[in-house]
C-alpha cells in the first residue's frame, strides 16, 4: 500500500488522538465526542444527527464521515519523520474542525429553507466532480497558480466545497446570504487557518500560503454573489475580505467588524480602504468615521501612494461613477446584526472559471442541486408540499398570510432604533391591525376553536403563526391526509411553521426536476413536462437588476423557478470568455421552452 496517497486506508495514521487507526474511524470517534459535547440540542436530536455521518449515503455508497475523510486522500505524507509528525497533526486538527461544523451545519439546518444541511454539500460536491471531470484544466489550473501539486489543488476545492455551507447554524433569522460570511469567517478560524498552512507548506515549501488561504476564504464569502439584491454608497476592503455598505451605516459595520465574535470564533477585521463614487459621499464618510473615533483620510484615486496605502488610518478613495444609475455598487444583501437591517452586503462579481476556478466552480455546482432529493424529512409528504402551495399560490388563504407578513415587516423597519418601551407601544398598536386582520379570514367555527390562541397574540409575527396553524389543520383533515400519523403532523407542523408565503417558488421549483447534468460548458435540466406545466400555472414576480441599475420586475412560473434562478446565476460565470448554455429537456429528450427563455 503506498501510504503517501492511501491516507484514507492508511492504518499508520497518528493522530495525538487515534494511535494506530485509519482516518475515517478516528474522525467517527471525533463525531462522537463532539456529539456528547452538545447541549444546546435535545438528545434525540444529537443521536439522529450522529447517525446521519455513519449511515451510508444512498447516492454515494459511503458514508459521509467516510467521504470527508476522502478529503485527505489527494495529500502526500511527508517521509520525513518530523515533518511527517507536523502533517499528522495538522490532519487531526483539521478534521475534528471539519466534523464539528459539519455537525452543526447538519443539525441545525434552518427549517425556513431547502436543505441546506450537510447532506446539500454532499451534493454538491458529486456536482463538483461533474464539473472537474469534464473540465480537467480546471485543477491543473488552480495547480499552475498556487505553483503546487495537483493533489493539493484538488484539496484546496475541496475545502471550499465542504464548508461553504457551515455558516447557516449561525443565521438567526438574518438574511440567507450571512451564512457566506459565517462560513468564510470558519476556515480563517487560528485553527482552520493554522491547520490548512501546515498542510500546504507540507506539500510545497514555497506555496505562498497567504494568496491561498485568501482565496479559499474569499471562494466561500461570494458563493452566493451571484445576483444583484441592492445598491450601495461604498465597497469596503477590510483585513478578512471586502464588502458594500451604505454611508450611513458605515461607523456601525466598522465597530461591528473590530470586536469580532466570540460565538463564531471569528476574529476582528480591520477596515483599512473605503472606495466611494465622489467627493460628497467621501466627506460625509470621513466626517462620520472621525465623529466616532475612527481617523480616516480622503483622497482622489490617482493621488493615493504607496506610502499613503499602508499608513494605519482608514482610506477613503474616490474612484468616480463612469455614468452608473443610482448609487455605485451592486451586490447580495447581509444583515449585520439583525433581520432586515440589510447593514452589510457582498459584491457581485462575474467570474471566469479558468481565472478564479475555486469561486467558479462552487457556485456552479451550488446551483445544480435543484432536485426533489434535496428534501428532507417530513418536506417529502404531500401534506408538506400542500402546505407551502397554500401558503405561497396566491389563494385566499395565502393573500392573509401575506397581508400579516407585510404588516410584521413594516413594523421590523420601523422599530429599528427604538427604545425597549418605545418598541413596545408601537407594537402593541400594530397588534391590533394584524388580529383584524385574522379574525376576518377564519371560519366562525375557527374562531371559537382558536379563542385562547388568539387572546396570546402580542405581535404580527404570532399572528402569522395562527393563521399558517389554521391552514395547517385545514390540511390534515382533508380525507387524503387521513392517514397521516400525530408525529407525522407533528413534524410536518414544525417545518411549515417556519416558511413564509415566498418559499413556494424553491420547493416547488425543485418537484419536476429528474436530473441535472454538466457537459462541457453545457447544464442540461430534465424535468417531468407534466408537472412542469401544472406548476408553471402559479407566477411569481422576481426583480432583476440590470447592468444600467435599473429594476425590472419578471414573472416566472413556480415549476421553472429553479431553473430561472441558475440561469441568473450563471451570468456570473463565464468558460473561456463564452456564456454557460442552459438545456431544459423533458424526460424523452424533448426541448422545452418556458416563459423564461424571454428573460435569457
Amino acid at each position: 500500500m503506498n501510504d503517501n496517497v492511501a491516507l484514507l486506508e492508511r492504518s499508520d495514521f497518528r493522530g495525538a488522538a487515534a494511535p494506530e487507526k485509519p482516518l475515517a474511524s478516528f474522525m467517527e470517534d471525533r463525531l462522537g465526542a463532539y456529539a456528547e459535547s452538545v447541549t444546546r440540542l435535545s438528545s434525540e436530536r444529537v443521536a439522529e444527527t450522529a447517525g446521519y455521518f455513519t449511515t451510508p449515503d444512498a447516492i454515494l455508497g459511503v458514508t459521509p464521515l467516510e467521504r470527508m475523510a476522502h478529503l485527505y486522500t489527494s495529500l502526500e505524507r511527508p517521509i520525513i519523520s518530523d515533518e511527517a509528525h507536523l502533517f499528522d497533526e495538522a490532519v487531526r486538527i483539521h478534521s475534528e474542525e471539519l466534523v464539528g461544523r459539519a455537525f452543526d451545519q447538519q443539525s441545525e439546518n434552518p427549517l425556513s429553507f431547502l436543505s441546506h444541511g450537510f447532506n446539500h454539500t454532499l451534493n454538491v460536491a458529486e456536482y463538483a466532480e461533474q464539473i472537474t471531470a469534464e473540465n480537467p484544466a480546471i485543477i491543473t489550473t488552480i495547480a499552475s497558480r498556487y505553483q503546487v501539486t495537483e493533489g493539493l489543488a484538488k484539496f484546496l476545492l475541496d475545502n471550499v466545497i465542504l464548508f461553504h455551507d457551515t455558516g447557516y447554524r449561525y443565521l438567526k433569522g438574518r438574511a440567507k446570504a450571512v451564512h457566506a460570511l459565517v462560513g468564510a469567517d470558519m476556515v480563517s478560524s487560528d485553527k482552520v487557518r493554522g491547520a490548512l498552512a501546515t498542510l500546504i507548506q507540507s506539500q510545497n515549501k514555497d506555496a505562498d500560503v497567504e494568496r491561498i488561504l485568501h482565496d479559499v476564504s474569499d471562494a466561500i464569502l461570494f458563493h452566493n454573489a451571484d445576483t444583484v439584491q441592492q445598491q450601495f454608497d461604498a465597497r469596503i476592503e477590510t483585513t478578512r475580505g471586502n464588502f458594500l455598505v451604505d454611508k450611513d451605516n458605515l461607523s456601525v459595520v466598522v465597530s461591528k467588524f473590530t470586536t469580532g465574535d466570540i460565538e463564531t470564533e471569528t476574529p476582528a477585521r480591520q477596515v483599512t480602504k473605503v472606495y466611494v463614487p465622489d467627493m460628497s459621499v467621501g466627506e460625509d464618510i470621513v466626517a462620520d468615521l472621525t465623529q466616532h473615533g475612527v481617523e480616516a483620510i480622503l483622497f482622489n484615486a490617482p493621488e493615493m501612494t504607496e506610502e499613503a496605502s499602508r499608513s494605519a488610518v482608514v482610506k477613503v478613495i474616490v474612484i468616480g461613477q463612469a455614468g452608473r444609475k443610482g448609487k455605485p455598487f451592486r451586490g447580495r444583501v447581509l444583515d449585520l446584526e439583525a433581520k432586515d437591517d440589510k447593514k452589510l452586503g457582498v459584491e457581485y462579481k462575474q467570474v471566469e472559471l479558468l481565472e478564479a476556478p475555486l469561486q467558479a466552480v462552487i457556485r456552479l455546482a451550488d446551483n445544480m442541486d435543484m432536485r426533489a432529493t434535496r428534501f428532507i424529512g417530513p418536506q417529502r409528504l404531500p401534506a408538506f408540499q400542500e402546505a407551502y402551495r397554500r401558503f405561497g399560490d396566491g389563494g385566499e388563504e395565502s393573500r392573509v398570510l401575506r397581508s400579516l407578513e407585510q404588516i410584521a415587516s413594516d413594523l421590523r423597519q420601523e422599530v429599528n432604533g427604538f427604545s425597549n418601551a418605545e418598541r413596545m407601544i408601537k407594537t402593541a398598536d400594530v397588534r391590533d391591525e394584524s388580529l383584524a386582520v385574522l379574525e376576518e379570514a377564519m371560519t366562525e367555527e375557527e374562531r371559537e376553536r382558536f379563542f385562547t390562541d388568539l387572546g396570546t397574540i402580542g405581535d404580527p409575527a404570532m399572528a402569522e403563526k395562527v393563521w399558517k396553524e389554521i391552514i395547517l389543520e385545514r390540511i390534515f383533515m382533508r380525507p387524503e391526509n387521513g392517514l397521516l400519523s400525530q408525529q407525522e403532523k407533528e413534524d410536518i407542523t414544525e417545518y411549515a411553521l417556519a416558511l413564509d408565503s415566498h418559499q413556494l417558488k424553491h420547493f416547488g421549483g425543485c418537484e419536476a426536476i429528474d436530473r441535472v447534468f454538466f457537459v462541457g460548458n453545457t447544464v442540461t435540466i430534465r424535468v417531468d413536462r407534466d408537472r412542469y406545466n401544472t406548476l408553471n400555472e402559479t407566477k411569481v414576480i422576481e426583480h432583476m437588476t440590470e447592468e444600467s441599475g435599473e429594476i425590472t420586475p419578471t414573472q416566472v412560473g413556480v415549476g421553472e423557478y429553479q431553473i430561472w434562478r441558475l440561469r441568473q446565476a450563471y451570468k456570473s460565470v463565464l468558460i473561456e470568455g463564452k456564456s454557460i448554455e442552459v438545456h431544459v429537456v423533458d424526460t424523452e429528450g424533448e426541448s422545452i421552452e418556458g416563459d423564461l427563455q424571454k428573460h435569457v
